[in-house]
């Protein structure tokens, strides 16, 4: 595939091998980090990849590049909301006219680690035009096999009870409209 894939904070590059696997070209995949060692770890596994170190909010690529700009609990590690907008105007920027940008994040403060900032609706909507979708999710992908383990009636209310604490937010780019002068 022809797929470019751009993953802010890529840490070891656990997503972008995953798009490797599902078929993206390991050529259109990129991505960016603030620490070095994750990202010689990611060098290593995607040599193929365009993988940044950076030290601030600015994207090093040029305009209208990937098909998809992807954060997974990135944001919620950025303690300002002016920096927030920043990245996802940046996000915005490089993301290709019917393109997609997405984030995975918390929906709420993480008890445990006063550093993160919840994503809520208001946090959402303060960078920029409203997400296209919105989907809450429960990551408790290492638990799954023992819940489907479970007898069905109490596998399906587990399944319903289990909390939303994460979200995958997702903002579809508009297509350039005929005659538009953006390049």
């Amino acid at each position: 595939g022809s797929l470019r894939v751009c993953d802010i904070g890529c840490g070891a590059g656990g997503d972008l091998a995953a798009w490797r696997e599902s078929g993206a070209s390991e050529a259109g995949l990129a991505g960016t980090e603030l620490l070095e060692e994750p990202l010689t770890a990611a060098r290593a596994a995607l040599p193929a990849a365009d993988l940044r170190l950076v030290d601030g909010f600015i994207l090093p690529w040029e305009d209208r590049l990937f098909d998809l700009a992807w954060a997974s609990m990135t944001f919620s590690s950025i303690r300002s909301a002016a920096s927030r907008r920043r990245l996802f105007t940046e996000m915005w920027r490089v993301t290709r006219p019917g393109g997609m940008l997405a984030l995975y994040d918390f929906r709420i403060r993480k008890p445990t680690n006063p550093d993160v900032v919840a994503m809520t609706q208001r946090s959402i909507g303060a960078l920029g035009p409203p997400p296209t979708r919105r989907v809450a999710v429960t990551p408790f992908l290492p638990a799954l096999p023992l819940v489907l383990r479970l007898p069905k009636p109490m596998r399906e209310r587990l399944l319903r009870i289990l909390p939303r604490t994460h979200a995958i937010w997702i903002w579809e780019i508009p297509p350039v409209e005929e005659g538009s002068n953006v390049r």
